[in-house]
């Protein structure tokens, strides 16, 4: 019985991973902005409460799509939904190039706006550095941050990678 759950499980992983990869070059600016409006659906109608609904989402989206939705507080820049980095503090991530892509992402938030910011990244399959877009836009409610204050967030989702 464990080892069938154990074959279970590992297939069901394979084709979530083969997924991933098969749908990762399909995704499209409308899926990443797609994706986005959804999550900003569920924080207006949940708020707080809706963090988990973005995480059952983001299993669906990256089974489908192989992208994500990660909401991150707008200020100090923690994590409060991402599949791996969840309680993170990534302000000051760099690319290949040292571009601060997401200083970039949260200027275009404060600055009231929505947009992409292009920057290089590792591909999670192949591992090579490629070109990848991350849409950004102000969530249009506060939510409580991991230090249980109430905060801006900001939603992103990054799609496209290029070789490049």
């Amino acid at each position: 019985m464990k080892k069938n759950v154990l074959l279970t499980t590992i297939a069901f992983s394979l084709i979530l991973m083969i997924n991933s990869f098969i749908y990762a070059e399909t995704a499209t600016k409308a899926d990443a902005m797609d994706s986005i409006k959804k999550a900003n659906g569920i924080l207006t109608a949940k708020k707080d409460a809706g963090l988990a609904d973005i995480e059952n989402l983001n299993k669906d989206l990256l089974a489908q799509k192989g992208i994500y939705v990660y909401v991150m507080t707008l200020n100090d820049g923690i994590l409060v939904v991402h599949p791996k980095l969840k309680g993170k503090n990534i302000t000051n991530l760099t690319d290949k190039n040292g571009k601060k892509f997401i200083q970039d992402q949260q200027k275009i938030v404060k600055d009231g706006k929505s947009g992409w910011v292009d920057y290089l990244w590792p591909n999670p399959i192949t591992t090579q550095i490629e070109h990848k877009n991350t849409y950004v836009e102000k969530a249009s409610v506060q939510i409580k941050g991991n230090d249980g204050k109430i905060q801006d967030v900001m939603l992103a989702c990054g799609i496209s990678f290029d070789a490049k």
